[in-house]
């Protein structure tokens, strides 16, 4: 049966990815992304490799398809709309879209505060977690509060790194190379595998719609590099769980996989456990926040998070504290949340999506790039709740106003699109 529902269910993946990229004619259209991710996440899960996993009960079942469905509809609703829409493939930008100056100075002024920050955070933490001893004791106490938004502005460095050497090609490469490679290097010294999936994804996204039309086999060397980039530095924390006091301490699971696929461990536990995490949460919740954690947000910007919020999860065996995008929702509102909030997040995602297809902007892809991110790890936690996702957008907002045209610039935009 665990076999059974694993193909059953990779291959609705698959064949909602092909249906939406032959549709759409474009690998980051939002239904394949979620229906991709989210399908072989649930196919994965089934073959209940995990000691600690149980088999789904019908409630559990219900949330997980009918959250989808609701995703779906929204998304649905939006394309038949604006089906008539002309969708562009990929925009080029006249040279005076941006300005080159204003560019280079806020990347350079932001990789300044951030990299501060950073040094601040290492001299509290006692040190990188990447070089630590114990690095998963580092790394899950590394970070000041409120500092450490300024510190991941290094993601925000890397991805309008990469924009400037786009839009610019022959200004100051060697610069933003080595600010690109040093914002990286400080990235993966954290030892935050989300940090390196924000950079990844806004490149691609960058590269899909300024750059070149990414195709099935550049995707998937995407995935791979995440795959890589997720395995490398899982590596390092994992490491610390020879400390057998830590160890005890959470009850790490084993999976029943061969020695020579224990690379497999982590990768599969951060899927599968979601899930398990998400059932125990169905089973057990009998308290509600109503908006607590949905919109946290809202209460981290206006310092309301501790005084007004206590959120307590449910947290089964393992040590691993997350369950999917959908817990959110659930702990803020049960049943009423899974059906309500998939469906305005497809609503509002596809139309972002039409209107970068249909009105380009740089905005819009660097919003995009965080949404594809976000689409990414709904099988994780939900980044769309996170109020790191919700500052970048802040930054790129204030970014994009000061180097393009209107309150700085008198020249009026003009759009090359394909």
């Amino acid at each position: 049966m665990d076999i059974l529902f694993f193909t059953l269910f990779a291959a609705i993946a698959v064949c909602i990815f092909l249906i939406s990229y032959f549709y759409y004619q474009d690998i980051f259209n939002p239904m394949g992304i979620f229906g991709a991710v989210w399908f072989i996440s649930i196919a994965i899960s089934q073959l209940m490799l995990s000691e600690i996993q149980e088999p789904w009960i019908a409630s559990t079942w219900f949330v997980v398809l009918a959250s989808a469905i609701c995703f779906f509809v929204g998304a649905l609703i939006v394309s038949s709309i604006l089906s008539k829409q002309e969708l562009f493939s990929q925009f080029k930008l006249p040279s005076n879209h941006y300005s080159h100056f204003r560019l280079r100075k806020s990347i350079l002024v932001i990789f300044f505060i951030a990299t501060c920050a950073f040094i601040f955070e290492v001299y509290k933490n006692g040190g990188m977690p990447l070089f630590a001893e114990a690095k998963i004791g580092s790394y899950m106490g590394f970070g000041v509060r409120y500092v450490h938004y300024l510190t991941v502005l290094l993601i925000v460095v890397c991805v309008l790194s990469y924009l400037y050497k786009k839009l610019f090609p022959l200004k100051n490469k060697l610069l933003f190379n080595a600010i690109l490679g040093a914002s990286l290097f400080m990235l993966f010294s954290m030892l935050g595998t989300d940090y390196l999936l924000f950079v990844l994804a806004g490149i691609f996204v960058i590269k899909n719609y300024i750059e070149k039309k990414i195709n099935i086999a550049q995707l998937a060397g995407f995935f791979i590099v995440a795959i890589l980039m997720f395995s490398v530095v899982t590596s390092f924390i994992r490491s610390s769980f020879s400390d057998t006091t830590y160890v005890k301490d959470i009850g790490v699971p084993t999976i029943n996989i061969p020695d020579r696929f224990s690379f497999l461990f982590l990768p599969y536990t951060y899927i599968a456990i979601n899930f398990n995490n998400l059932q125990i949460e169905i089973l057990e919740r009998d308290n509600f926040y109503y908006g607590g954690a949905t919109f946290l947000p809202i209460w981290a910007f206006t310092f309301q998070k501790s005084n007004n919020f206590n959120i307590e999860y449910n947290i089964g065996p393992g040590g691993f504290t997350v369950g999917t995008y959908l817990r959110t929702y659930y702990v803020d509102y049960g049943l009423l949340g899974i059906i309500i909030f998939p469906f305005i997040l497809g609503f509002l995602i596809m139309l972002l999506y039409y209107s970068l297809r249909h009105r380009p902007t740089i905005l819009k892809v660097l919003i995009y790039g965080l949404v594809v991110h976000d689409l990414i790890l709904v099988f994780f936690a939900n980044s769309f709740a996170l109020p790191t996702s919700w500052f970048f957008v802040a930054v790129y907002l204030i970014v994009d106003t000061y180097c393009r045209e209107g309150l700085f610039f008198s020249k009026k935009l003009r759009y090359e699109t394909s």
